[in-house]
């Protein structure tokens, strides 16, 4: 039986830096053995049809097989948002299937998730959403309780590994460690990954509206807040240790479950409180504070651009 690796998310743990490193090096991953099946980056869209019952588990199994036999890798985040168990299975059943879930504290997911709503408005009513407005869509993120997300596909496969994203120094290391790829043969794509942005970029971006912009020019402006380093000279979390702690609070039970029954952590919690938690520091900038420091440059690097265009 052909085997499967099967990296079902989440999404915000590195899925991105992983799915670059696969696309870029699929003749050197071939030459081990290993089967890099993506039309593109990742395999995205083949999980999006699934979602969407646009096609059947075995057409994606059937999308996905390697005619020479080689150990097939499939990437995509949005598996977690399966609900079906059955769906699962009947995919697992045609392969020796080998499943990796990345998993991270939910208060900083959620803020990253958010993050990537606002910068990327695939979803038009969330990317213009202040922080608060945004934890209202909360109950949407079903795989956010870890415990049922590892036990639904734990129950279509039996080789379930579950990896704290908070506690790997690099999830493409790790990645590939754990499915035995050979890293000293490839190599690193040049481009970056899909890094988030400051509390005070954030701002900026919600309130021009990228949904109503087009790609190219989200682009230059994403360019522009990178070029201008407002990353490094704001890293404040978009919500404050409170809010992040309620957060952590809805999770708790769930939370348990995975470190007592799935990792054996009896006497330990999985997650640290939010106060001992990196870069909980200080609010938003004040508005003051957001026009001198971020607009302004902003304004002078697109106009920078601009000119050269000319």
């Amino acid at each position: 039986m052909p085997k499967l690796i099967l990296h079902a998310g989440v999404h915000r743990t590195g899925t991105t830096s992983i799915q670059q490193y696969l696309a870029h090096n699929r003749q050197a991953l071939a030459d081990q053995g290993f089967a890099y099946t993506a039309p593109k980056d990742n395999h995205q869209e083949l999980a999006w049809k699934l979602l969407k019952d646009s096609i059947t588990p075995d057409e994606f199994a059937d999308a996905i097989h390697d005619s020479e036999g080689r150990d097939v890798i499939v990437s995509a985040e949005d598996m977690c948002r399966i609900v079906d168990g059955s769906l699962i299975a009947r995919i697992a059943a045609r392969f020796d299937t080998q499943v990796i879930l990345f998993v991270r504290r939910q208060d900083d997911w959620v803020e990253s998730w958010y993050n990537q709503n606002v910068k990327w408005p695939f979803n038009r009513p969330a990317s213009v959403m202040s922080p608060l407005e945004f934890l209202g869509t909360l109950p949407e993120y079903h795989w956010l309780y870890y415990d049922t997300l590892y036990f639904r596909w734990r129950e279509a496969s039996p080789k379930v590994e579950l990896v704290l994203f908070d506690e790997v120094q690099d999830s493409v290391q790790e990645f590939c460690r754990r499915i035995g790829i050979d890293q000293s043969l490839l190599v690193q794509p040049a481009r970056k990954a899909n890094s988030s942005l400051s509390a005070g970029s954030l701002e900026i971006v919600r309130h021009l509206g990228m949904a109503a912009l087009s790609p190219q020019t989200r682009m230059a402006v994403l360019r522009s807040l990178n070029a201008a380093a407002f990353t490094s000279k704001h890293p404040t979390p978009v919500f404050p240790a409170s809010v992040k702690n309620l957060i952590m609070e809805r999770f708790y039970d769930s939370n348990r479950r995975i470190s007592q029954e799935i990792l054996g952590r009896l006497d330990a919690e999985l997650f640290p409180p939010a106060e001992h938690a990196r870069f909980v520091r200080r609010a938003l900038p004040d508005g003051q504070t957001l026009l001198g420091e971020f607009v302004a440059p902003l304004l002078r690097s697109l106009d920078r651009r601009s000119g050269r265009k000319e």
